[in-house]
């Protein structure tokens, strides 16, 4: 009998192996969804990791989705870091980071005997620690803080605390960290709203879906809410899942949560209320009367906790749900976002849910909004702070009322931006004062952001060339006064002997490709030229053929790397003149070597591989070629323009310029693109903002194609809005435009006469985002 009894303790020890020491087991159930030998084995870790390794994002979701896991089993100690891991955003944690972090907020790593005050993204109420002991609820409290101090951006995120004490039931403290960390950090995937305001969408999100994809359950429910209505029910959606389901069904909704992201628990929402719908719609039902007695919400939470389906039937209901895919999904949530914003801007009104300042609680975005511009709010300012100072975004918010009238002018423009924009840092990516008035500038500069900010400024006054020695003499002071701030910069030499230089030739140099990369691949653009054994020559561009145009060669060679580059002078001479490598770093042997010569091409390549056009004396403003190279990628964009009558407008364009080359599925460019985040806004003399027609209609009804037309570009103009008319127009040069109202934005003109010129553009750009 002793050895019976003493068999039984180990075995039950042994069941609970899988959790660390701050987890009491005592309380855990242990569910097994059918007898030993109905199905297949289950898969061990050794059988998932391969999948993970090898992206194979489908299937692994397969597998998680149909394993079935017992809560003890050892998998999840190896599964749950390893699916966190597969969102991190960046460069991985080194080991020690977590620890030097808790130094360096709690000045020791030793749990303190007084509990840890929690940030204010917490809710007291929902600070769940499911079956974690004293030990590991001041564990959870320590992961939590350090998370706080870590992403000062956080606001309000009443489930990361609960997840966070999911992911302490089996693994140590540091992983879990490292976990969170990744799942916060996520750009992929959503799996924490970090945000009052995202917070509120995401229960819109569940209650939209729900009445198109459990339609009878979601009547079912709203006949039952009577008074209080169904929104009140919805708004504890996600606590249906993380407070009420027993343990087991919550560890396997996670299982799927850690891959796939929150579009989980949306299904398990809808889950959840299709089996209630099933057990309740039944007039004499035992959960019908508790709805009636004590109301739907209690019901719910109760049906929850007594949930009667098995964990495997929950997902298996979740995922049977057909037509649900995440792209609908996420439309459903841009758009009630939109929404949401846009009433809380025009109407002045409070969200139930939301930030009480829009996006501008947070310190972090009051540093953003700060540094927003540099041309159009500092330099009109009577007390500019230095070039050190703006390289820096150091300088009061004080000095931005010179452009925008007000302050609030700008908070105003900062709350019309996406949510998620408005956590990441502004950059100045273009300004006609600063980089000139060439298009081709403006692409090099702003096309691989993504959004970007257009704003543009209006007078009477040109933009000039930055330095010219026809211009503005030949002095090195006046040269250093309007250059040296500039980088990088490409400077374009005319000698008297038009001498030039060729960069790799195989008669020359040989056929080595290591020597062909050695002279050429820091060179950009290049010009390739190549003579086969037969004499033949494959060119992409010559000027005998092609013409002298920069927009030509670019549309020809730009796409293509590495090139070979071959340049004759009249005069059939040919070299390099100077470079740093060769020669030094010496301004007198610079001009030795080269002040006699023209003309003559310097290329300058900065620490940070960054190379751009800033000036050429035939092309600079007559090419949008540049704009594209330096814009096209970037999403999304800021666009902020003044007219010479001091208007200030602009638009927040969601989508890259690139899409503008993207091709439908009978091989046509499309001529329009973009999508519904689009925005145009005007700050002087009336402040508006001007949403996508699309966000005020009714989710039944359709938008007609006329009012799509977000942006469009080619070659000659770039526009923003369609039908009916164009909200924003601009020329080739960045110097003309036209405003007018348009179907997309129903926006009236821009600017009273509707024609303006440009004094100032700027784009932005988010880093990071």
């Amino acid at each position: 009998m002793p050895a019976m009894l003493s068999a039984v303790l180990e075995e039950e020890a042994d069941m609970y192996e899988a959790f660390p020491p701050h987890v009491d087991p005592t309380g855990i159930t242990i569910l097994t969804d059918s007898p030993p030998g109905k199905k297949a084995p289950l898969k061990t870790f050794e059988e998932v990791q391969p999948l993970l390794q090898q992206s194979r994002k489908r299937e692994l979701k397969l597998v998680i989705r149909e394993n079935s896991w017992p809560i003890n089993s050892p998998v999840r100690a190896l599964l749950w870091p390893a699916l966190c891991r597969q969102h991190q955003h960046g460069k991985s944690m080194l080991d020690g980071f977590y620890w030097d972090m808790v130094t360096q907020v709690f000045g020791t790593v030793e749990l303190p005997d007084k509990p840890i005050m929690l940030p204010p993204f917490v809710e007291a109420t929902h600070c769940l620690g499911y079956h974690l002991t004293r030990k590991g609820r001041a564990v959870a409290d320590r992961v939590v803080s350090v998370l706080g101090y870590a992403c000062p951006d956080i606001t309000y995120s009443p489930s990361l605390y609960p997840i966070t004490a999911a992911l302490l039931h089996f693994m140590p403290e540091e992983e879990c960290y490292h976990c969170m960390a990744s799942l916060v950090a996520s750009k992929e995937k959503m799996f924490i709203t970090q945000t009052k305001l995202l917070n509120e969408v995401t229960w819109k999100t569940v209650m939209q879906i729900a009445k198109k994809h459990a339609k009878s359950a979601a009547q079912h429910l709203s006949r039952l809410s009577g008074a209080i209505g169904p929104e009140r029910i919805y708004a504890d959606w996600q606590w249906w899942i993380l407070a009420a389901l027993p343990f087991p069904h919550l560890v396997r909704v996670l299982d799927c949560f850690f891959h796939e992201g929150i579009k989980v628990f949306y299904r398990v929402a809808l889950a959840i209320l299709i089996l209630f719908h099933k057990h309740s719609t039944n007039q004499s039902s035992d959960w019908y009367a508790e709805a009636t007695k004590n109301g739907v919400d209690h019901a719910i939470d109760k049906f929850c906790r007594n949930m009667p389906a098995s964990p495997t039937k929950l997902l298996r209901t979740a995922f049977s749900i057909r037509a649900l895919s995440s792209q609908y999904i996420s439309r459903v949530f841009i758009k009630t976002e939109m929404t949401l914003k846009s009433k809380q801007v025009i109407t002045g009104s409070r969200l139930v849910r939301s930030r009480s300042s829009d996006n501008l609680p947070t310190s972090q975005s009051q540093v953003n909004i700060q540094m927003m511009s540099h041309t159009l709010t500092i330099r009109e300012g009577s007390h500019s702070p230095g070039p050190r100072a703006l390289s820096m975004g150091v300088f009061p918010i004080q000095a931005l009322k010179s452009r925008i009238s007000d302050q609030s002018e700008l908070f105003t423009l900062w709350s019309w931006l996406p949510v998620r924009i408005t956590m990441y840092q502004p950059v100045l990516l273009y300004t006609t004062e600063e980089h000139g008035c060439s298009l081709t500038t403006f692409y090099v500069r702003v096309e691989h952001h993504e959004p970007t900010l257009l704003m543009i400024k209006t007078c009477n006054n040109e933009v000039g060339i930055m330095y010219t020695t026809e211009e503005h003499g030949c002095s090195l002071t006046t040269f250093y006064v309007r250059v040296e701030h500039h980088e990088p910069t490409l400077l374009m030499i005319k000698t008297c002997n038009n001498e030039v230089g060729i960069m790799y030739t195989t008669e020359e140099h040989g056929c080595s490709l290591t020597t062909f990369y050695v002279r050429v691949e820091h060179h950009e653009p290049t010009l390739l030229m190549i003579k086969t054994c037969n004499n033949e020559v494959g060119i992409m561009y010559t000027t005998e053929e092609h013409g002298c145009s920069l927009t030509t060669f670019y549309v020809r060679v730009e796409h293509h790397e590495p090139t070979l580059l071959m340049i004759k002078t009249y005069n059939n001479e040919v070299g390099i003149m100077y470079t740093t490598e060769e020669h030094g770093y010496s301004l007198t042997t610079f001009y030795v070597r080269v002040e006699h010569h023209e003309p003559t091409l310097l290329m300058i390549k900065t620490c940070n591989n960054e190379v751009g056009i800033m000036y050429t004396t035939e092309e600079h403003g007559c090419s949008l070629t540049t704009f594209y190279v330096r814009v096209e990628h970037h999403e999304p964009t800021l666009l902020m323009i003044k007219t010479c009558n001091n208007e200030v407008f602009g638009a927040y364009c969601s989508t890259r310029w690139f899409e503008r080359n993207q091709k439908d599925e009978r091989g046509n460019r499309q001529a329009y693109f973009g999508t519904g985040e689009t925005f145009l806004f005007s700050l002087y003399p009336e402040r508006a903002k001007y949403p996508w027609v699309g966000c005020s209609n009714d989710s039944k009804e359709t938008v007609a194609h006329g009012s799509e037309l977000f942006m469009a570009a080619d070659s000659r103009m770039i526009t923003i809005g369609g039908g009916d008319g164009q909200a924003i127009w601009m020329d080739e040069n960045i110097r003309f435009g036209k405003t007018d109202r348009c179907s997309t934005f129903n926006n009236p003109p821009l600017c009273p006469s509707g024609d303006f010129e440009i004094r100032v553009l700027e784009v932005y750009g988010f880093s990071g985002a």
